[in-house]
């Protein structure tokens, strides 16, 4: 059984001793789950009955049953955590059905398109920009109207911005 799940309602009755005993093992999994009864005891500078006394308080028959609820959830807790909706069938669908929603959103018709452009073309240079998490919109947008044909640049870092500065007309985007 897991040792966290296990050991949720014995703590309130724990010494401050066992207490201490108990925060070793769970900072320390990886070392515990190695040690005899002995190596833990002489580790936390008590004797061999605190540590059984310890052991039994939270629910085991002994060390040998301790041990083993330790190593278990050391190697579960270096499991990744993927979550069960990933393994569902139906998840995958309904991804697949929310991609073409949004394809069938965004699609333009082309009056839309031409009104864009008519815009557009007052602008001879688009400057886009973008900082942090917006960077990744900025440089597919910027992408986006590259592919179209219109003359931009995204500007990330400020010693593009200065740059640009020097260049920025009154006519451009």
């Amino acid at each position: 059984m897991d040792f966290f799940r296990r050991n949720r309602d014995e703590l309130s009755q724990l010494s401050k001793a066992e207490a201490e005993l108990f925060n070793y093992t769970l900072r320390y999994m990886h070392l515990v789950k190695n040690m005899t009864i002995r190596d833990f005891a002489q580790t936390n500078f008590v004797s061999t009955s605190t540590v059984l006394r310890f052991v039994r308080k939270l629910g085991f028959n002994g060390w040998s049953d301790f041990l083993e609820s330790v190593r278990a959830s050391e190697e579960s807790s270096r499991k990744p955590l993927i979550p069960d909706i990933l393994n569902d069938d139906s998840y995958y669908n309904d991804y697949l059905k929310n991609i073409i929603e949004a394809v069938k959103v965004l699609t333009i018709n082309s009056s839309k398109m031409e009104y864009f452009d008519q815009i557009m073309s007052h602008f001879p240079n688009i400057f886009i920009l973008s900082r942090g998490l917006s960077s990744e919109v900025g440089a597919y947008a910027c992408h986006l109207l590259k592919a179209i044909g219109y003359d931009v640049e995204i500007l990330k870092h400020d010693y593009e911005l200065y740059s640009v500065m020097r260049r920025i007309k009154r006519e451009d985007m």
